[in-house]
C-alpha cells in the first residue's frame, strides 16, 4: 500500500469511530432533546442512531474494500485452516449471543419505537418508560466471560475473513484494535457513571477482553470450589471447620500487622490515620474468626504466624506505597468474593452470619483501597502492571500450596499402600536384618 493509502484508511477509522462515540455521548443526546424533545430521545433517537450507523458502516466498509491490499505478508498454512474456522464461528456466536444477552430489541431501538405507537394506539398519553431503563447491567453469558463480548467477536470475525494477510489486512486489525480500545475506555467510562459501585465490582470480577488470561478464571474455579465442597468438609467436622476459621484470624492479623508496619514509613498524616483504621477493622475481623474457631473446638492451638515480609522492606515510602497498596487491593477484591462464596455456602447459621457480616465491611474495605490506590498510582497501566505482580505472587504461593498437599496425599497413599502389602513396617525391618551379613 503507498503512503496515501495508508493515510486515508486511518483518516476513514478515525472519522467512523469519532462520529460513532460523538453521537452515542450523553451531551450530544441532551442536545437532540431540546431539539426534538424528550419522547424521540428516549423512544426514536435510539432506532435512527441504529440505522444511520447501519448506513455509515456500509459506505465506510465499501471505501476501505476499495483500497489496494497492498503486499501479502502471511498466507495461512491448510493445517490451521480448522482453528481458522473456529475463531470466525467463535466470533459470530459472540456477536449473536451478545445481542440477545443485552436485549437486541432495544439494542436496534426496535422496543422502545414499539412501545411509542402502541400506547399512541391504545390512546394512553402517559408513555411507559420501561423502553429507556438502561440501568441494567448484564452479566449472563457471555458478559460473564468478558466485558466486552461483543468488541471481541468483531475483532475474531476480522482477523479470520481472510486466509491471505497483506498489508491492509494487518492495518485495518491495527486500526481496530485502536478504535476498540479507546471505544471501550470511554464507554466504561460512561458505565461507571451510571452504574456506579456495582459496575466497578464487574470490572474488577471479570477480564476486558480475554477470559483465558483473566485472573479471574481462577478465583471463579475456587469460589465454586468453596461452594461444592465447603457443605461437605464443614459439616462433618467442627475441628476441620475451627482450624479453618483459625487460618482466616491469621490472615485477617498478618492484614492488620502489614498495616501498622506501613504506617511507620508513611508521612501523610491523612493516610496514616486511613490504615490505622483499616488495620483496626481488619484486628476485629481476626478477633470474631478466633472467638469462633474456639466455639466450635475447645482444643484449638495458638495462633500459627508464619515469618511475615513486611511490603514496604528495602523500598522508599513511594515504592512501599505502590506495593502495600496493590497488595491491598487485589487482596481485598478476593476476600470481598470468597467471603460471598462462603457465605452462600456454609452450613453453619453463626459461620453463615459471620460471612455475611464481614463481606458487607469488605465491600467498603475494596471502595477504600481502590480510591487511594487511584491516588497513590494515577496511571491505570502502571495500577495494572502492580496488580498482575500480586496476582502472580498469589498465583506462585497457590501452586506451592497445592504442590505440599498433593505430596502430603501421595505420600499417605503410598506409605498406606506399602504398610498394608507388607504387613507392616515391623516385618520390612525384620526382613532387612535377615538378609544383612
Amino acid at each position: 500500500m503507498s503512503g496515501a493509502q495508508v493515510l486515508q484508511t486511518i483518516f476513514l477509522w478515525t472519522v467512523f469511530g469519532v462520529q460513532h462515540s460523538f453521537f452515542a455521548q450523553p451531551y450530544f443526546k441532551n442536545i437532540i432533546a431540546r431539539i426534538f424533545g424528550t419522547t424521540f430521545l428516549n423512544h426514536g433517537y435510539r432506532f435512527v442512531y441504529f440505522v444511520s450507523q447501519a448506513i455509515v458502516y456500509a459506505v465506510f466498509w465499501i471505501l476501505i474494500v476499495q483500497m489496494n491490499d497492498g503486499q501479502t505478508i502471511w498466507t495461512l498454512p491448510p493445517a490451521l485452516q480448522p482453528w481458522h474456522f473456529g475463531l470466525r464461528v467463535s466470533g459470530h456466536l459472540l456477536i449473536v449471543s451478545s445481542l440477545l444477552a443485552a436485549d437486541v430489541n432495544y439494542f436496534t431501538g426496535v422496543k422502545p419505537l414499539w412501545i411509542y405507537f402502541r400506547s399512541r394506539m391504545r390512546g394512553e398519553t402517559t408513555l411507559p418508560l420501561e423502553s429507556v431503563d438502561a440501568k441494567k447491567m448484564s452479566r449472563s453469558f457471555p458478559f460473564s466471560m468478558v466485558r466486552h463480548p461483543m468488541y471481541l467477536g468483531i475483532f475474531l470475525s476480522l482477523l479470520a475473513t481472510t486466509t491471505i494477510y497483506s498489508e491492509k489486512t494487518f492495518l485495518n486489525l491495527f486500526c481496530l484494535l485502536v478504535y476498540i480500545e479507546l471505544g471501550s475506555f470511554f464507554e466504561e467510562r460512561q458505565l461507571v457513571r451510571v452504574f456506579g459501585r456495582d459496575y466497578l465490582e464487574y470490572q474488577e470480577a471479570t477480564p476486558k477482553y480475554l477470559p483465558l488470561f483473566g485472573t479471574n478464571i481462577l478465583s471463579q474455579l475456587r469460589r465454586l470450589t468453596i461452594r461444592l465442597t465447603l457443605p461437605l468438609f464443614w459439616k462433618g467436622s467442627r475441628k476441620r471447620t475451627a482450624v479453618a476459621l483459625s487460618k482466616f484470624a491469621t490472615t485477617e492479623f498478618d492484614g492488620a500487622w502489614q498495616g501498622l508496619y506501613a504506617i511507620e514509613n508513611v508521612t501523610d498524616p491523612l493516610i496514616r490515620a486511613q490504615i490505622f483504621q483499616h488495620s483496626l477493622e481488619e484486628f476485629h475481623h481476626g478477633a470474631l474468626f478466633r472467638k469462633i474457631a474456639d466455639k466450635y473446638s475447645s482444643t484449638m492451638p495458638g495462633l500459627i504466624v508464619e515469618e511475615r515480609t513486611p511490603l514496604f522492606k528495602g523500598a522508599t515510602e513511594v515504592e512501599g506505597m505502590r506495593r502495600f497498596y496493590s497488595s491491598e487491593y487485589v487482596g481485598e477484591v478476593a476476600v470481598r468474593d470468597e467471603f460471598r462464596s462462603y457465605a452462600a455456602a456454609c452450613p453453619h447459621k453463626d459461620i453463615k452470619h459471620l460471612f455475611q457480616r464481614l463481606s458487607k465491611d469488605e465491600r467498603n474495605h475494596v471502595d477504600y483501597t481502590r480510591r487511594v490506590y487511584k491516588q497513590v498510582i494515577p496511571s491505570g497501566a502502571r495500577r495494572e502492571y502492580y496488580s498482575a505482580q500480586v496476582q502472580l505472587k498469589r498465583l506462585y504461593e497457590a501452586w506451592c500450596r497445592v504442590g505440599i498437599a498433593l505430596g502430603a496425599v501421595t505420600s499417605t497413599i503410598v506409605l498406606g499402600t506399602v504398610y498394608y502389602l507388607f504387613g507392616g513396617f515391623t516385618k520390612i525391618s525384620n526382613l532387612s536384618q535377615r538378609k544383612m551379613p
